[in-house]
């Protein structure tokens, strides 16, 4: 488990190295608990969107490559939009190998990527910025 906390958000993932050192280890060696072992494995990574971006070296959300589930370019109408509903969905291969370069931010690598994780599959979207973001100012103004 890592948290940050300071005056402004952090400007890289260097506080997240000692867990992911930790969490490789139980990958590798598991964790012997009373005569058991057990295998040790990260089921997901929840974090809102921005934070999600950050961790995973990831456009933005609100960018033209910032679908974290497809390869869907974005238009800009006023902001910017994803209109397809059927396109190419991304994977975790598609992930690890780059294969949308616009997607991911240049020399910037998921310190999350030495793990056994599925940095697509395993890291769900948030309700907050998919449903609720703006919904609370377009009902009070109406």
């Amino acid at each position: 488990l890592s948290i940050f906390y300071g005056e402004s958000k952090p400007t890289d993932t260097a506080f997240l190295e000692s867990a992911i050192r930790q969490f490789s280890t139980l990958e590798d060696t598991g964790l012997l608990f009373q005569g058991i072992l057990y295998q040790v494995r990260i089921s997901c990574i929840l974090a809102d969107a921005p934070a999600r971006s950050f961790i995973k070296g990831i456009k933005n959300h609100n960018s033209y490559n910032g679908c974290e589930r497809c390869t869907q370019e974005g238009e800009w109408i006023g902001r910017v939009i994803f209109p397809e509903t059927d396109c190419a969905l991304r994977t975790d291969f598609d992930y690890t190998n780059r294969t949308n370069e616009g997607h991911h931010n240049p020399n910037c690598n998921s310190p999350f990527e030495v793990l056994q994780l599925g940095l697509v599959s395993q890291v769900p979207l948030d309700y907050q910025h998919l449903v609720c973001l703006g919904v609370m100012r377009k009902l009070i103004r109406q």
